[in-house]
């Protein structure tokens, strides 16, 4: 299942790609009565003058106005899901470290995150990645649009015809790119916090190992099972034979991440000092508060 942050944004985009067939519908069905007003003869007569170039221009609209409302809502989305990543990474070190080492919690600016999360990634930008809505995406609805109508099919199938391009992937349309889309940039948002806290922390971090997990289903892909539990020189020779970026996430829907070994008592304190001194255990919400964060 998808965690509830994750589920919850990907139930804000399927409305955002259902509102926008909603619209795309509607301006298609006034350009056709504005056509019959005029005295076109028939729909198939209005696009014989123009009315292909208007329907693609009206679908462009809609598009570039749902890009502009997914790009700002998302990017917010990944703020937080950064910032609640490096605060548990944090948590998690402090937990594992003596007493007297404090951690290096070196939260950047909301701004600065942003820069993160909407980086390039496998040689897409942030826009591309995302499921916006693209000319060539555009000139497909269009068609689509101009063979409905051309046919008398009703309302609702159009609707349809639109949402299933806006999705069209083969593997349950708008919900599934909605979904991925959720898990595979919330997830890289999270590993992108904890690779950073690792590296403000690397004097108390022996190494990083590469945890495996997915989020729908039980079965772990070959190349993520390949790194499992492996440590990241390992892991970096690994990602060269597959030809796959080294960090997480390497496909789509890909839940794995790096982790941190802490460092023993021993190497931080010296070899005279053992588990003795562990500091009590403090949970998640308390070391938030304590710390003010």
């Amino acid at each position: 299942m998808l965690r509830s942050n994750d589920a919850e944004y990907a139930r804000a985009l399927l409305k955002k790609y259902a509102r926008l067939s909603q619209r795309i519908e509607a301006d298609i069905m006034q350009i056709t009565e504005d056509a019959s007003v005029d005295g076109d003869p028939s729909y198939s007569e209005f696009l014989k003058i123009g009315g292909r170039q208007k329907t693609l221009t009206v679908i462009k609209r809609e598009i570039q106005a749902i890009n502009q409302d997914i790009i700002p809502s998302l990017e917010q989305h990944l703020v937080q899901q950064y910032k609640e990543a490096y605060t548990s990474s944090a948590w998690t070190l402090d937990q594992s470290t003596p007493e007297s080492v404090d951690v290096n919690y070196s939260m950047p600016s909301d701004s600065i995150i942003k820069q993160f999360v909407s980086s390039e990634w496998n040689s897409a930008m942030f826009s591309q990645r995302i499921g916006v809505i693209n000319d060539m995406m555009a000139s497909e609805i269009q068609s689509a649009v101009n063979n409905a109508m051309l046919t008398g099919q009703s309302n609702q199938n159009l609707a349809k015809i639109i949402s299933d391009i806006i999705g069209s992937d083969g593997n349950g349309g708008t919900s599934y790119r909605a979904r991925t889309i959720a898990i595979s940039e919330t997830a890289r948002s999270a590993n992108l916090a904890r690779n950073k806290f690792f590296d403000d922390n690397d004097k108390y971090i022996s190494d990083w190992y590469w945890l495996s997990r997915s989020i729908m289903s039980p079965r772990i892909c070959d190349d993520c099972a390949e790194r499992s539990g492996k440590f990241y020189d390992e892991v970096v020779e690994i990602a060269e034979e597959q030809e796959k970026p080294v960090d997480a996430p390497i496909h789509p829907r890909c839940a794995c991440s790096w982790m941190a070994k802490p460092k023993t008592f021993s190497e931080l304190l010296g070899p005279e000092f053992s588990k003795m001194d562990e500091p009590v255990e403090m949970s998640y919400e308390k070391w938030k508060q304590q710390f003010h964060v």
